[in-house]
C-alpha cells in the first residue's frame, strides 16, 4: 500500500531509502490521530469485521484484545489494532452520537459549542445520556427570575406532556428508587403518589382538573367533630307501622 488508510499520506518506498520502515510507521501514527474521528466510544469489545482505518475510543471495562485499553484510541490498520494513549486536550469527533469530545483530567467529555443554543445534551458535574439529556450533580439548584434583562419578575417551571394519557410529573428518589411523585400521571388530574419500593404507587391525593374537587382515596372519613359516639333511637311503631300499636 503506497498511501495511508485515512489521510492518504505517501510512504517512502523500500527502494528509496533504508529509513522507510520508521518513516512509514510515523505516517501511520499520524493517520490514526490527526483529524481524529472515531466510530463510537461506547464499544468495549473489538468488532468482528473492522475495516482498514476504523477507530474507536475504547469503552470502560473492555474485553478481548481491548482488555486494559479503556479510554485509548484503537485504530485498525494492516489487519491489526494499534493503540494510542490520549493526551490532555485531544479532541475526537464521535460518529454514532454526532458529538465532539475532548480528553481532559483522564476522561473523554463532550464538548458543547459555545456558539450553539441547541446542544443535544448537557451535563453539569456529571455525564448526560440519551435518556437524561440534562443531568446535574449539585447540593442545590437555583432557578431565579430575570433581573438582568430585566424580565417580568416572575419565574415558572413548565413540565409538558404530549397527551392526556401520558405523564408529566416530578419524582423524588431515595438512592435512585422513587418514593414520591406529583403531577399529571396517566391523566389530566393532579395527583400525589407515594411508594415503598419505587414500583408500586399509592394515590394519596387527587384533584380533578375540571371541578377542583379533592379526593384522598386511601384516607378514611373524619370522625364526628365532638369525638362522641353517636346513638340512634328507632320508633318501631312509627317506622314499621305495626297494626294495633298506638
Amino acid at each position: 500500500m503506497d498511501t495511508s488508510a485515512r489521510l492518504a499520506l505517501p510512504y517512502i518506498l523500500p527502494g528509496q531509502a533504508q529509513k522507510h520502515v520508521t518513516h512509514n510507521e510515523a505516517l501511520r501514527m499520524l493517520d490514526g490521530i490527526v483529524q481524529l474521528s472515531v466510530l463510537s466510544k461506547a464499544v468495549a469489545e473489538p468488532p468482528q469485521n473492522p475495516s482498514e482505518g476504523d477507530a474507536y475510543i475504547v469503552a470502560a471495562n473492555p474485553i478481548g484484545d481491548w482488555t486494559g485499553k479503556a479510554g485509548s484510541v484503537a485504530f485498525f490498520r494492516d489487519g491489526g489494532w494499534a493503540y494510542f494513549s490520549p493526551q490532555e486536550g485531544w479532541r475526537a469527533w464521535v460518529v454514532d452520537v454526532a458529538a465532539l469530545f475532548v480528553f481532559s483530567s483522564e476522561a473523554w467529555t463532550e464538548l458543547s459549542s459555545s456558539g450553539s443554543n441547541n446542544p443535544s445534551s448537557l451535563g453539569v458535574n456529571t455525564t448526560a445520556d440519551t435518556t437524561n439529556r440534562l443531568a446535574v450533580k449539585s447540593d442545590a439548584i437555583l432557578l431565579s427570575h430575570d433581573d438582568v434583562t430585566p424580565g417580568s419578575s416572575d419565574v415558572r417551571v413548565s413540565v409538558n406532556k404530549a397527551g392526556s394519557a401520558d405523564t408529566a410529573s416530578v419524582l423524588f428518589h431515595s438512592n435512585f428508587s422513587a418514593r414520591a411523585e406529583f403531577g399529571l400521571t396517566g391523566n389530566d388530574a393532579f395527583s400525589i403518589k407515594v411508594s415503598s419500593d419505587g414500583t408500586d404507587f399509592v394515590d394519596a391525593l387527587t384533584i380533578d382538573q375540571t371541578t377542583g374537587l379533592v379526593s384522598m382515596p386511601t384516607t378514611p372519613p373524619p370522625p364526628d367533630k365532638s369525638g362522641a359516639v353517636r346513638s340512634y333511637v328507632v320508633d318501631l311503631a312509627r317506622d314499621l307501622a305495626i297494626p294495633g300499636v298506638p
